[in-house]
């Protein structure tokens, strides 16, 4: 996916990559549950928080969970957290719960804020009268990085078109119609998930403002839902870093928002009962300025600010009722008087209302005729429910739809009688031109035929008296929302149920209802160009002043391209695919097109009403996904002058035309055509042919507008007869003069009227000193052909890192846990650092730690450890993450009241962090058990334990590793520093510990006896207490905020300003454990994984997705790895299945074939989808100059019975897709910090700035297991962005094949994620290289005493070293002189040499073949870029050929 703008970081929350970590297992015995709750800050207004414990239970009641605190507030006072309703967790899914609670004294009172407790009160005296209420609950988004401006809005100014035209925003889609739908989409299905009686949602009228309906709900329910609702929407929003207001009048001049309260009761509902109704208004209109003082938390003072009386409101200081009128105080529905029963509409709440306080006062003014008193009025600041918006960083809030963030949702369990039914359809707007709009209705059936649904209004006005009906006409599946969710196509209608005028299906179905016997069928080639959706006029990824290069043939450049800067999109192209296939359209293929960011699909064969359906629907969905990623489609047909056009190319035909001798009707057809073309002209564009006078203009194939033209294989011709057409003389024609976007219905109305054997991978997982004897964490994998059960089945390793020239660190497992990143049979292991004589390295621990547990197990030694820690901008090591450039949050005075546990976009940042964190730790096996914000925005804490003995080591190591990791993945820092920022509170690791002794009856003794001793040796402890002997924990532990003193020993109850605190429960309990709060921790810690909503859709089994890759010839004749797609109705066992394409690029004279060579399944695609290798040939199929596979074909057939194995180390650097000279992660201007000999820094490292680019890596590895590739395994290389993967070992032509399509899928892996792949043997000078070693054996040289045969076929090599050398680049050579220039560990270019063990040799024969007198040799010449059928093919000839 390619960024609109680039950031200097991301605080969204990459729920992409959250995502993974949602399909971990979870053990059932672990219920994670976070309690919701409306904290006072300081302004004692309700602030939405929260905080997760977990428990050893499964809660079925409020009343199962205990009350807690809610750890803020006056240190001298406590408020209670009781639960009152459960929900379902939908950010973690599965068993856990969120639960709301209410607040309380100590003494069990309700705290001033909590209006709950009085509702209730009210609810349960009316409940008689079954009072039922629903919200309409509007808001607004603005930019997380910059709060006084709306998602989306321009930097300066406002939206191009002021609000008076609200039927371009009012349930628009399009990059810059709407903004936000990720946020809403998100929130609907969190909600339905969770439990939350949600009914709907749909855009407002200005860009940015959203409304979702809650309801009907009866009694307190509704208050309860609404809060939780609130609360899901800040954590969705927060996740993307978004903010969210409920501000009434957020942007002066526009719309405000409200929280219209719809309100019955059991007489209202009855027949006859409109004067029940009535009799409620007339009670409400009395009540009206009590009213006004509780429908907001200002007393009344924000609704002044949207209730004037304009834009459609009424006036705060009149009370106003009306049927159907939408200005006053209150409406009645026109339904509602037409059926004499139903409910009433109050229109005066505010946004930011406390809807306990809403409900409360209609329940008593209506229901039991006593308005509040005062002393229970809400006239005051106490009671608001939300959180406001705070400022940040700098940085433009992304306005792409983060594809796998949605993914968590889209996996949410969704109730089976709460069905979401978008309604599609297109408006005129201003300008004539067609809108595509959806808004959702949801319903509690499965709909079966579009009559099932019921005629709705869109919204849109087409005057103040008139509205735009909505009837359903075709059904589809979601593909957003899945399961039995469903897209219906309507029709626009006026109020009089006739089609609007710029409804063209009407007359289109008459014409082809008249025209049915003949079975029309069409089939239209959609094509269509991607723009920046921050800066419309320039093409996705273009230059932002010229053009890409070359512009003189961009059709032989672009076509069928990959590759992150030859085309751009492809995640709208293939999530736009896959989308269509599950929806129901009937897309039949897609390509890249001419030019970057240009893109065509195609739809059909249909017949008859469905093409234009159907292409409707094709469109709805190409905007709604690229929405999605906030990049613009446009079906302009010139969007770019002197490039390509865009065009929607018409395929027709009778049955007639079908049929054998089919060619005479063809031709017929055609000179009707001609006869008409005026008018076909007229009716190809939305503009009566103005549009497509840009395009058809004779030259770069196209047409001459101004001229009827046509011919057999002519793409310059108004009409086209295909050359297979021709030849079998029958078929169909292809018109190619409709426009890009033209109304299907128009044209085709006017045409008819004239994973592999299982391999497991194993990360060890190691801690190693570093240059500076701080602990750095390490992880190598390893493929497995086993699942290991204990740490004994794996072998002792390498870490491939040296404590001096002639010694090597290696690395001996201890303790197993599953892979969280991995999933499935992988695993992690933690080991220990061994030198080379088996004994523990110097800063080992572990090894002293283990004696002395065992020692000590008779006593069964418990801990637990509160682990802090901060998060900081990935960028800018020195700031934590979403501080502002200079200076601090705000404000400073009290953090740990305002950003403990809180929940918010600008409250805390990193809870993705956090929550992967969480999850990754309780699937790994980690034994943690809990984890909250802390004091300060980006400070988290998790607790570990408790664990026996060696345990607690072990876990607390793990979980640190996987915090890295993760963090890693975000490119987020973490640090453990015990200060990261002074004037703020610092990060502990406070150790809880008990013995069996402390914790039998009485045990306080032994607690006390223990920290008599502890006292006695004070300094030894500090010393051990930080890595730095105590001098880090000197400005930490300084007696202020709420720390101890590092110079003295201090111990209390419940003193948590104490060196050593006894917990006020093990006080109480005479027995239990005691804190030491002296630890600190010592630290550092990428960019996430991406997944997709449209990869878990489903396929029809006739429909197989065939991707043919092959490296077709640039400008410089050399081999670029190209893809191209086609559909199939079967799915192909063989390449031979496969039928021979063309390439669609090169000479037009000149077709290249393309054939299928070999299979692999496709894993960006997935299921049944497959990827076909392929070689080119000539027409005459002879192979062209740079396929090489032919003759390498030959050389292994001629050598087979000798059985040569291949495995090839591909090495390649990750550069920035935005600046393609600079590596990725690098600094802009000059080097990363450390020179390239401190390998031990980068190499296998983790870590923000230690490597760059695990993502790509690690969804290569996996992508290339799922695909069938030999792939063995990966690893970080010597130099930050640079990495390396295994292939092999595979025998004969298998090597070359696979090799190709790992590359292939690396390059397509990582221009998904916009980064650039270079495979450049020397991308950096000063630094290290690329090589692609190639490691090669016979069956003689594997045999015993095969070493004879080694050397023999070393000095074969040698004898042809120079031959090999202009072989093994594709610059002959010229490539390779710039990395073997015998520096860097590297060989000489010049001459040849061999070795054992020796890596700067150009041939090395492994330690372990030379030790065991067989194997295999190591090639160590070919460069990264090498041809593998030409590196093994010349292998096998000098080798085993004798050639």
């Amino acid at each position: 996916m390619l960024r609109a703008a680039i950031t200097s970081n991301q605080l969204s929350t990459n729920s992409n990559y959250l995502a993974k970590f949602r399909a971990l297992d979870q053990s059932t015995n672990k219920t994670m549950v976070t309690y919701v709750y409306a904290n006072p800050n300081r302004h004692k207004v309700g602030q939405i928080c929260a905080k997760t414990r977990v428990v050893d239970f499964v809660p079925k009641h409020p009343d199962d969970l205990p009350l807690w605190d809610n750890g803020t507030g006056d240190l001298r006072v406590e408020i209670l957290i009781r639960p009152v309703r459960l929900y379902r967790d939908p950010f973690r899914g599965r068993h856990n719960m969120l639960a709301l609670c209410e607040l309380l004294n100590t003494d069990g009172k309700p705290i001033d804020i909590n209006r709950r407790h009085s509702c209730v009160e009210a609810m349960d005296a009316a409940a008689k009268q079954h009072p039922w209420f629903g919200a309409e609950q509007e808001y607004m988004l603005f930019d997380g990085y910059d709060p006084r401006r709306p998602l989306g809005w321009p930097t300066i100014g406002q939206p191009d078109l002021p609000w008076a035209t609200d039927l371009i925003y009012d349930s628009g889609v399009g990059a810059n119609t709407q903004y936000g739908r990720d946020v809403a989409e998100a929130h609907l299905l969190a909600c339905l998930y969770a439990g939350v009686m949600i009914g709907g949602q749909n855009g407002e009228n200005q860009p940015a403002q959203w409304e979702y309906q809650v309801g009907p709900c009866e009694g307190i329910q509704l208050g309860d839902d609404l809060i939780m609702s609130r609360y899901i929407l800040l954590r969705v929003a927060e996740d993307l870093h978004i903010g969210v207001t409920f501000d009434p009048r957020p942007v002066p001049g526009w719309l405000g928002s409200g929280a219209h309260m719809n309100f019955s009761t059991e007489a209202m509902r009855r027949e006859g009962d409109l004067a029940e109704i009535n009799r409620a208004i007339e009670a409400l209109g009395k009540n009206h300025s009590k009213h006004m003082a509780i429908y907001d938390p200002m007393a009344g003072e924000d609704n002044k600010r949207r209730l004037t009386g304009e834009y459609g409101t009424n006036n705060v200081q009149t009370f106003t009722s009306g049927v159907a009128d939408r200005s006053a105080s209150v409406r009645i529905p026109k339904r509602v008087e037409m059926a004499g029963k139903g409910y009433l509409e109050d229109r005066r709440p505010a946004a930011n209302c406390d809807p306990y306080a809403v409900t409360e006062a209609l329940v008593r003014t209506v229901c039991l005729n006593d308005m509040m008193s005062s002393k229970n009025s809400v006239c005051n600041k106490s009671n608001v429910i939300g959180n406001s918006v705070t400022i940040i960083a700098s940085t433009p809030t992304p306005l792409t739809s983060n594809g796998a963030f949605m993914a968590r949702y889209m996996a949410l369990e969704q109730p089976a009688d709460k069905i979401q039914v978008t309604y599609v359809y297109m408006h005129p707007g201003n300008d004539n031109l067609a809108h595509y709009c959806g808004k959702t209705k949801v319903v509690d059936f499965v709909p079966k035929h579009p009559d099932d649904l019921p005629i709705w209004d869109s919204g849109v006005l087409t005057s103040y008296e008139d509205e735009i009906l909505l009837r359903p006409v075709r059904l589809y599946k979601d593909p957003f929302r899945g399961g039995n969710n469903r897209l219906v196509l309507c029709d626009a209608l006026d109020g009089d149920m006739k089609p609007l005028i710029s409804n063209h299906r009407h007359s289109c179905l008459e014409a082809m209802e008249a025209a049915a016997k003949q079975h029309p069928w069409f089939g239209i080639e959609q094509e269509y160009m991607l723009m920046d959706g921050n800066d419309r006029k320039r093409p996705l990824g273009w230059p932002v002043n010229g053009y890409p290069e070359p512009i003189t043939a961009p059709h032989v450049m672009y076509h069928g391209a990959v590759g992150a800067n030859n085309q751009y999109g492809r995640d709208v192209m293939e999530a736009h695919f896959r989308a269509c296939l599950y929806a129901g359209v009937n897309i039949s293929g897609e390509n890249a097109e001419g030019q970057p960011s240009q893109w065509e699909y195609q739809v059909g064969p249909c017949e008859g009403i469905q093409m234009g359906d159907d292409l409707i629907m094709s469109r709805y969905l190409l905007l709604r996904v690229a929405e999605d990623l906030h990049i613009e489609v446009t079906f302009d047909p010139k969007p770019v002058p002197s490039w390509m056009g865009n065009g929607a190319h018409c395929n027709f035909s009778t049955e007639a035309m079908r049929q054998k001798g089919g060619i005479a009707e063809i031709n017929r057809a055609i000179e009707a055509l001609s006869k008409r073309h005026d008018r076909h002209v007229a009716a190809y564009d939305p503009r009566g042919g103005a549009d497509n006078k840009r395009r058809l203009t004779g030259q770069m194939w196209s047409s001459d507008i101004s001229k009827f033209s046509s011919g057999v294989a002519n793409r310059a011709a108004s009409v086209r007869i295909p050359k297979r057409v021709s030849m079998a003389g029958k078929g169909y024609f292809e018109d190619r003069r409709p426009s890009s976007n033209c109304d299907p219905y128009a044209v085709t109305e006017a045409l008819v009227r004239t994973q592999p054997v299982d391999k497991i991978q194993v990360t060890y997982v190691y801690m190693h000193p570093g240059n500076d004897n701080l602990a750095h964490y390490c992880g190598k994998t390893k493929v497995v052909d086993f699942v290991p059960k204990h740490p004994d089945d794996l072998p002792i390793w390498d870490s491939g890192l040296l404590t001096n020239p002639n010694e090597e660190i290696l690395i001996r497992p201890v303790r197993l846990y599953k892979d969280p990143f991995r999933g499935g049979n992988n695993r992690l292991v933690l080991c220990e650092t061994l030198d080379s004589d088996m004994k523990p390295q110097m800063y080992n621990h572990r090894h002293s730690c283990l004696e002395a547990m065992e020692a000590a197990s008779g006593q069964h030694p418990w801990f637990g450890f509160e682990q802090e820690y901060m998060l900081l901008d990935g960028n800018d090591r020195q700031r934590p993450l979403g501080w502002p450039v200079n200076g601090y949050p705000e404000p400073i005075s009290a953090p740990h009241v305002l950003y403990a546990y809180s929940v918010g976009a600008n409250n805390q940042y990193g809870r993705d962090v956090m929550e992967a964190h969480f999850r990754a730790c309780l699937y790994a096996g980690v034994n943690i058990s809990g984890e909250n914000a802390e004091a300060q925005p980006s400070q988290w804490e998790y607790q570990v334990g408790p664990c026996e003995g060696i345990q607690l080591g072990d876990d607390l190591i793990m979980s640190r590793y996987i915090l890295l990791r993760v963090a890693e993945d975000l490119h987020i820092g973490v640090t453990f520093d015990p200060k990261p920022v002074e004037g703020w509170p610092g990060n502990g690791g406070h150790t809880n510990f008990s013995t069996e002794a402390m914790r039998r009856e009485g045990g306080v003794e032994e607690i006390n006896r223990a920290i008599e001793a502890l006292s006695k040796r004070h300094d030894k402890h500090m010393a051990v207490y930080d890595p730095m002997a105590g001098e880090d924990n000197k400005r930490r532990l300084t007696g202020k905020q709420w720390s101890s003193d590092i110079n003295k020993f201090t111990a209390g109850v419940a003193n948590r300003a104490a060196s050593v605190r006894i917990p006020k429960r093990v006080s109480m309990a005479g027995k239990g454990y005691f804190e030491d709060r002296r630890p600190t921790s010592n630290q550092l810690s990428t960019n996430s994984n991406y997944l997709d909503k449209f990869r878990a859709l489903d396929q029809s089994a006739n429909k197989t997705m065939v991707t043919y890759v092959y490296a077709n010839p640039n400008r410089h004749n050399v081999g670029q790895i190209c893809a191209k797609t086609r559909v199939v109705d079967f799915v192909p066992k063989h390449p031979d299945d496969l039928p021979l394409w063309d390439n669609g690029t090169g000479d037009l004279r000149v077709e290249i074939l393309i054939r299928p060579v070999r299979l692999y399944r496709d894993p960006f695609r997935g299921r049944h989808n497959m990827l076909a290798l392929c070689e080119l040939l000539n027409t005459d199929g002879t192979p062209i100059s740079i396929n090489r596979r032919p003759s390498c074909v030959e050389a292994m057939d001629a050598a087979a019975k000798q059985h040569p194995w291949f495995g090839a180390e591909q090495e390649y650097m990750l550069f920035d897709g935005y600046d393609p000279r600079r590596p990725l992660g690098w600094p802009t201007i000059g080097q990363p910090d450390l020179p390239w000999a401190t390998d031990m820094i980068y190499d296998s490292g983790v870590g923000a700035n230690t490597q760059y680019g695990r993502d790509v890596a690690e969804a290569h590895l996996l992508a290339c297991l799922y695909a069938g590739v030999m792939i063995g395994g990966h690893n970080g290389e010597n130099q930050p962005a640079q990495w390396e993967y295994q292939v092999g070992p595979c025998e004969g032509i298998q090597l070359g094949d696979d090799l190709i399509i790992s590359r292939y899928i690396l390059l397509r892996v990582a221009e998904d994620l916009h980064i650039g792949v270079t495979f450049d043997p020397r991308p950096v000078p000063g630094w290290l290289g690329s090589g692609a070693h190639m490691n090669f054996s016979t069956e003689a040289m594997r045999r015993e005493g095969g070493l004879a045969e080694i050397n023999r076929a070393i000095e074969a090599l040698g004898k042809n070293h120079a031959k090999h050398m202009a072989i093994y680049d594709p610059m002959a050579g010229e490539d390779n002189k710039r990395r073997l220039t015998g520096e860097f560990g590297t060989n000489n270019v010049q001459t040849f040499t061999s070795g054992v063990a020796d890596r700067s040799a150009s041939v090395r024969i492994p330690k372990r073949v030379e030790m065991t007198g067989k194997g295999y040799l190591e090639d160590r010449r070919p460069a990264a870029n090498c041809d593998p059928y030409a590196v093994t093919e010349a292998l096998v000839r000098t080798v085993c050929l004798n050639e």
